[in-house]
């Protein structure tokens, strides 16, 4: 898949400081005396492409996890091509956070569109596993060579 180049822009002030890497975060968040240990950031963020650009609202949290709350896309939401869901992701791992995972509303307004970026790991969800069962492995055309027999 083609590697697409992309710009951040953040809302909360600490993301911004700590340019949204979860160390960054960490280290910021530990200098200030009267945060707790467990906290959560909410920010809008802007992923600014050459040709388009989307925002959701996330929930960024001490254990790495990360929340999709709200998401506006930055074309027509097709999941055969959709480059903020698998950016957003690739950014997320990339930077110390886990997985990104849609809010329970945003699935159920559109299960589909969630479910095939939940089958192809780009999204975690306990909601979706629970309505349609365990993730099932998806081979890529490269794992081939599994199937064949040694001669």
């Amino acid at each position: 898949m083609e590697d697409l180049e992309f710009e951040l822009r953040f809302f909360d002030e600490t993301m911004t400081e700590g340019e949204g890497n979860f160390d960054n975060i960490i280290q910021i968040m530990a200098n200030e005396s009267q945060v707790a240990t467990n906290w959560m950031l909410r920010t809008e963020l802007e992923l600014i492409f050459d040709f388009a650009m989307c925002s959701f609202v996330l929930h960024f949290f001490s254990s790495r996890n990360v929340w999709i709350m709200k998401y506006n896309p930055s074309g027509q939401k097709d999941v055969l091509y959709n480059p903020d869901i698998r950016c957003l992701s690739e950014w997320c791992q990339a930077n110390g956070w886990d997985v990104p995972c849609p809010d329970f509303e945003l699935v159920d307004n559109d299960t589909e569109f969630w479910k095939y970026f939940w089958e192809v790991n780009l999204i975690d969800s306990d909601y979706i596993e629970h309505k349609f069962g365990a993730r099932q492995t998806v081979l890529e055309e490269d794992d081939d060579d599994v199937f064949e027999d040694d001669e």
